[in-house]
């Protein structure tokens, strides 16, 4: 009889619940993975990903095995990998030694991942096979109220950390040559997974590297140096290589637990207060930048819980009156969507964002909502088709954050606000010199700063000095043109287009059919509905103010109010200013203490809602305040 630890997206050893109930039991045990065929054959997956999965793979086979050099290429040493499904796998298992625990960590994945652990269980059911599944991200199966929510997830961040496993448990792991279908003598490359489609199996040019052992070092990293310019570096494509955590590979594959990053993020704090307490000198931009990424994470966990309560999220729209929006006969453009697949919209900065994701796999969110909504806005383009294309872009995929997030920029949620972004001022916001533009558009290379941004706006002239065609496929004809012959050459170097819409008549015409839809009295009804069941509960909501239309059960903003009034706690993702007291609350994992003097607002460019009242820009994307004036 033996046990069996089912890796899925938890590759480590640190905060391993399975792995460590395991390695405490008295019988051996197989570490196993799949490459799932099912799985490989969803859209969503993409070579690079593989690539990073490996790559936690050999660490953790080096870990395992008291090795220092994880080798992809070498021989398994005490990981069981299959390349198969994962119940003829387990079926086999069982065959030849008797399971008596199916250990794995809760996931939240896509539909058909949900699929998947469904088939699962129902087979250990059947089986009498005992499986026991750990939570990892603080997302609560079966939330029966989301008013719960933060409460559980404070819970969870705040209880111990599963043992990391010691050196005594690694003689009764079991797995070379058990003869189980499929079974791999080393890990395999995306060429070998016939599942993936030929064009979506190479890897990125450059991009991080998988793995616990680069996870905990670039952890290190950001709370020792990097994360000091978290706040004021996160929204600038330039500043946010260095400035963000870029944990979110290591977050979305396992490599790491959020729990880990969690309280390690707690004791920084604490370091930090500790050391200002004591007289020492520290940069304010510290505290409020570990503030700003304890909130990130608060919002992470958010979003997923709400993929977690429904499954369907991929597939559907949040609020069924957007349901019919973009998804009309004719309304897809193929054209369109290739442009902007391929970065060739005539927008740069849009442009750049696009190619940056084809060779690194990663972008900073700003970015992010960007294309999404240039796409699903000025392009119309339906948020359902773009998904696999940027979830094989994204190195971090995480389904609990796509989904939800491309709902959101997308217009399609009912209960956050439009927000269209403008990818010229964007650029000229977050990129005025054209620094990141050149970079990856480099048939702007040459092009100066005043034209970087809009190169529609050159002369003739102007692009023959820089080199460039603007709008023509055909080389010779801006020369062909030109009356000047000192200002011609034989040839010109390079083409780009001129803008395929024009951005600010498609954002107008878009949010025109967005708001046609969100102001019908049955929209409303549906989406309060919707913010009930997915809703933030921090701040003042527009629902918990509305009149009229959908009733809930009961007065939950009422009951929080008595709360609050009994001095009891509100729990939060980041610390709010004690304003009786005249100093900054302690701050635990994501709990504060609530005064009722303080207000908060909501930014009208990532709806995060700002506990600081008179906070200048958004803790979150660093969107000025005189831009959130009327949210």
């Amino acid at each position: 009889m033996i046990n069996v630890v089912w890796l899925k997206r938890d590759v480590r050893i640190h905060d391993h619940g399975p792995l460590n109930h395991a390695s405490t039991s008295e019988i051996p045990f197989i570490v196993l993975y799949v490459y799932e065929k099912c799985q490989l054959l969803q859209p969503s997956v993409h070579g690079s990903h593989i690539h990073v999965i490996n790559e936690g793979l050999a660490d953790l086979d080096s870990r395992l095995s008291d090795s220092s050099h994880p080798l992809i290429d070498k021989p398994l040493r005490t990981l069981t990998v299959c390349y198969s499904t994962v119940l003829e796998v387990l079926k086999s298992i069982h065959s030849k030694f008797t399971i008596r625990e199916l250990l794995a960590h809760e996931e939240t994945g896509h539909y058909a991942s949900y699929q998947r652990d469904r088939r699962v269980r129902a087979w250990c059911k059947s089986a009498g096979v005992k499986m026991r599944e750990f939570n990892q991200t603080g997302v609560t199966r079966r939330l029966g109220d989301r008013d719960d929510f933060s409460k559980l997830l404070n819970a969870f961040m705040t209880k111990p950390q599963h043992p990391t496993a010691g050196t005594n448990f690694k003689n009764k792991i079991i797995g070379v040559g058990l003869g189980l279908p499929g079974q791999c003598k080393s890990l395999l490359e995306p060429k070998s997974l016939a599942e993936i489609p030929l064009e979506n199996r190479a890897d990125r040019d450059s991009r991080q590297v998988g793995g616990e052992t680069e996870a905990l070092r670039i952890l290190e990293t950001f709370l020792q140096s990097r994360g000091r310019n978290y706040s004021r570096g996160i929204s600038s494509p330039n500043s946010s290589w260095e400035s963000c955590s870029r944990l979110s590979i290591y977050l979305s594959w396992g490599h790491i637990s959020v729990r880990f990053v969690v309280q390690a993020l707690r004791r920084k704090q604490a370091e930090v207060k500790a050391l200002k307490s004591s007289g020492v000198h520290m940069d304010e931009c510290w505290g409020r930048s570990l503030g700003a990424f304890q909130s990130r994470l608060h919002w992470r966990s958010h979003f997923m819980q709400k993929l977690e309560s429904e499954p369907l999220l991929e597939k559907k729209d949040l609020c069924p009156a957007y349901q019919h929006l973009r998804r009309g006969s004719g309304e897809f453009n193929l054209q369109y969507y290739e442009a902007w697949k391929s970065g060739r919209t005539g927008y740069p900065f849009l442009d750049a964002c696009m190619r940056c994701l084809q060779i690194h796999g990663w972008l900073n969110f700003r970015m992010r909502a960007m294309v999404v909504s240039f796409a699903t806005y000025n392009l119309w383009l339906d948020w359902k088709k773009i998904a696999p294309h940027l979830a094989r872009l994204f190195l971090d995929f995480e389904p609990g954050i796509h989904y939800p997030q491309l709902q959101i920029q997308s217009g399609t949620t009912g209960i956050n606000a439009m927000r269209v972004y403008n990818v010229t001022k964007q650029g000229k916001d977050q990129d005025p010199r054209g620094i990141f533009i050149r970079k990856y558009v480099t048939e702007l290379r040459d092009v100066k700063d005043e034209f970087v941004h809009e190169p529609w706006k050159m002369t003739r002239k102007d692009m023959a000095r820089c080199n460039v065609q603007v709008g023509s496929s055909d080389r010779g004809a801006l020369f062909r043109g030109l009356v000047e012959e000192d200002q011609a050459s034989d040839t010109i170097h390079e083409c780009y287009p001129a803008p395929i819409v024009n951005e600010q008549e498609s954002a107008k015409d878009a949010k025109d059919k967005i708001a046609a839809v969100r102001n019908m009295t049955s929209t409303k009804r549906e989406a309060r509905a919707v913010f009930e069941k997915h809703g933030s509960r921090k701040g003042t909501s527009d629902f918990k103010k509305m009149k009229g239309d959908g009733k809930v059960k009961r007065d939950k903003s009422k009951e929080k109010g008595q709360e609050r009034e009994k001095g009891q706690k509100s729990i939060h993702s980041f610390a709010v200013k004690n304003k009786e007291k005249g100093q900054k609350a302690s701050m635990g994992v994501f709990s504060t203490k609530e005064n009722e003097g303080d207000k908060t607002w909501s930014c009208s460019t990532c709806t995060f809602n700002n506990t600081k009242p008179q906070a200048p820009v958004c803790e979150i994307c660093g969107t000025l305040r005189e831009n959130n004036l009327n949210t």
